[in-house]
């Protein structure tokens, strides 16, 4: 399952993805939540790109405003499947940049209305769902 991880895009290409689902933290998530392979394993892979993605601040086209949003949500949960508080300061970041903008996803419901908000709150849930031990 290893060979997996191998075919996530280019780090560069994350990093500028632009459109609205995270798809390296998404696809890590989703190996972790099917059980294809443990967390460790996955972030053994994964982890220094995860780490290297920065909020989006300047979206190029209204399917970027859920990006910070899909990121956070799939990084809350690989940071509690794998208790790594990195991963989990870098959720926050995202969810935090977008909740920061809500011209971005207060506009027409046409555009991003309808969808960018539904991101928001399935990040905000599993946000309120993490039991990090003090």
């Amino acid at each position: 399952m290893r060979e997996h991880l191998e075919r996530l895009p280019a780090e560069t290409e994350e990093q500028g993805w632009p459109d609205f689902m995270a798809v390296t933290p998404a696809y890590c998530e989703l190996m972790v939540r099917s059980g294809a392979l443990p967390a460790a394993s996955v972030l053994a892979g994964s982890r220094h790109r995860l780490l290297a993605l920065v909020p989006v601040n300047e979206p190029r086209k209204p399917h970027h405003y859920a990006l910070n949003f899909s990121r956070g949500w799939a990084l809350l949960a690989l940071a509690e499947a794998a208790r790594d508080e990195a991963l989990l300061e870098l959720a926050i970041d995202h969810i935090e940049a977008g909740l920061a903008r809500p011209s971005w996803w207060r506009g027409d419901y046409r555009s991003v209305g309808h969808w960018v908000p539904q991101f928001a709150l399935f990040a905000l849930q599993r946000a309120m769902r993490q039991t990090f031990p003090q």
